[in-house]
């Protein structure tokens, strides 16, 4: 690499994709009325979608263990009305999504189906050119208790197990924890949670074809919906 002192630089066009759509060699990502994205793998044709959704229900556990409320409400970003900013550069294009969630103060709104509480939403998605690595940022402004935050990756695969990585290496656990059906026969004190721990990866594989989602100090997830096909990835756990 030479810098070369008042010499002017070459000037490369930035893309003039259509407005919603990300687009390189190996993606093409369209954007949701509710903010969040369709994917389509272009070597492989598979198509995935409501990827990045975020998910908000109870918590009235503690800094340890994650317990869902009594009086459980669950509550998607499927009806946020998103602001959504395409931002196309020379060597990669981002969307910038915006919006807000209504969701329960507290328990006591949860139970009572209120929600004057909000949970601002800020996402960046960025595609560079010749990457097969889609980069996601989320910020949030978290102004409620006791609840959990989780963002939503499903896939079209059928799989009994997902791999994680751990401190000294890989592990491939079952997408349905069979202590979920046993624990009280076997004298658990406490119903088990089905989520897994991983430390920079978890990866959901059918044949030839998968996904595989990094984090960058999160570490818990879980394989959710009734075929056990969608990553829930914890944002947020709070608490009090």
């Amino acid at each position: 690499l030479y810098i070369e002192a008042n010499q002017p630089g070459n000037v490369i066009a930035a893309k003039s994709d259509a407005e919603g759509i990300l687009e390189n060699a190996f993606w093409q990502i369209a954007l949701n009325e509710d903010g969040s994205l369709q994917l389509v793998d272009k070597d492989s044709g598979v198509r995935y979608d409501r990827v990045l959704q975020i998910e908000e229900s109870s918590d009235d556990g503690d800094e340890y263990d994650y317990s869902p409320a009594k009086e459980e409400w669950v509550i998607t970003a499927a009806n946020a009305k998103p602001q959504c900013d395409i931002i196309h550069e020379a060597w990669q294009s981002r969307a910038v999504i915006r919006y807000e969630m209504a969701v329960p103060r507290n328990l006591q709104e949860r139970s009572a189906r209120q929600s004057t509480g909000r949970v601002g939403v800020e996402m960046v998605v960025t595609l560079s050119d010749n990457s097969r690595r889609i980069d996601v940022d989320i910020n949030l402004d978290n102004q409620a208790d006791d609840h959990r935050l989780r963002v939503l990756v499903p896939t079209p695969f059928n799989t009994d197990s997902v791999l994680a990585d751990t401190q000294f290496g890989s592990l491939t656990r079952p997408v349905n924890d069979c202590a979920m059906k046993n624990w009280q026969q076997e004298g658990w004190k406490e119903a088990p949670v089905p989520v897994w721990n991983m430390l920079n990866y978890a990866a959901l594989q059918e044949g030839r074809n998968g996904m595989a989602v990094f984090s960058e100090g999160l570490r818990e997830f879980e394989v959710i919906g009734e075929e056990k096909k969608t990553f829930a990835i914890t944002l947020l756990r709070g608490v009090g």
